[in-house]
């Protein structure tokens, strides 16, 4: 079994938000999540870490960080993978940060990544979301600025594994998909 070390030097408050975005389908969580780190000036809480697995440290000013980053300013605290998960590490991964937020109290698991359009360059940009839970279906309905659902097709990868997770958990979690290039 692959174990996910989670090292944190202070602890959120309860009741955030956890908000995610991988390294995948046109780098949209990873500079989603990036840009919201900086515009919101979170403080870096901890990181999460697979030293046999994730033999990678990014470089922030000169000073060497975990491979996943936990960002914290209430009500979010944000989870940046700044490195492409390996497929064997998805699970293991996607498991800890649901354990993660279930012990911090956070309310839902919102992550935001890519929708493949190889016409993306030719088109305004649409949000689309998907739901772990048809109770959500309605609150997403009111947020008519966040977009519509995706109706029907196939997600695969991180995002769909922290979906299918906590789903089998019973923890609300949503997707955002947002137009990119693949």
């Amino acid at each position: 079994m692959i174990t996910v070390d989670v090292w944190e030097v202070k602890r959120p408050k309860p009741g955030a938000n956890v908000l995610i975005g991988f390294v995948d389908v046109g780098l949209v969580g990873l500079i989603g999540t990036k840009y919201i780190v900086d515009e919101l000036k979170m403080e870096m809480i901890g990181g999460m870490d697979i030293p046999s697995e994730l033999t990678v440290s990014p470089i922030k000013n000169g000073i060497a960080q975990f491979p996943i980053g936990i960002y914290y300013k209430h009500p979010w605290i944000v989870i940046v993978p700044e490195v492409p998960i390996p497929p064997h590490l998805i699970y293991p991964i996607a498991s800890t940060i649901v354990d993660y937020a279930e012990r911090r109290g956070s309310k839902r698991i919102i992550s935001i990544t890519g929708l493949a359009n190889f016409n993306r360059i030719n088109i305004e940009p649409e949000v689309r979301w998907i739901v772990n839970d048809p109770e959500l279906i309605e609150e997403m309905d009111k947020l008519k600025e966040v977009g519509k659902p995706l109706r029907d097709g196939i997600l695969y990868g991180p995002t769909a594994v922290v979906l299918k997770t906590t789903k089998q958990r019973d923890f609300p979690s949503l997707a955002l998909l947002a137009d990119a290039f693949p």
